[in-house]
């Protein structure tokens, strides 16, 4: 496993990583993924990353992983700006 820090870059870059296996509904390599590259820690510190799209990312991404953990962050990123950042944290 190589996990990666939680730089933009590399927010954008699981972005990028992941947008084509979920708009193909391919949940199972998606998860894949994110187990072998993130920790839910990273990915509950990106919840709160500038980029809607990455913190929509991450909601989504957590609700994945199903750890007990994201469940306080989750609820926090129910006020989230951005209405789609909410509705993936409610579905998380």
């Amino acid at each position: 496993m190589s996990f990666v820090s939680v730089t933009s870059d590399n927010a954008r870059e699981l972005l990028q990583r992941l947008a084509p296996a979920l708009q193909d509904g391919k949940l199972a390599e998606a998860a894949e993924h994110l187990r072998t590259h993130w920790t839910n820690a990273q990915l509950i510190t990106l919840l709160q990353h500038d980029q809607s799209d990455i913190r929509k990312v991450a909601a989504l991404a957590l609700g994945l992983t199903a750890d007990r953990q994201a469940i306080a962050p989750l609820a926090l990123a129910l006020h989230d700006g951005d209405p789609l950042v909410v509705k993936l944290a409610v579905d998380s």
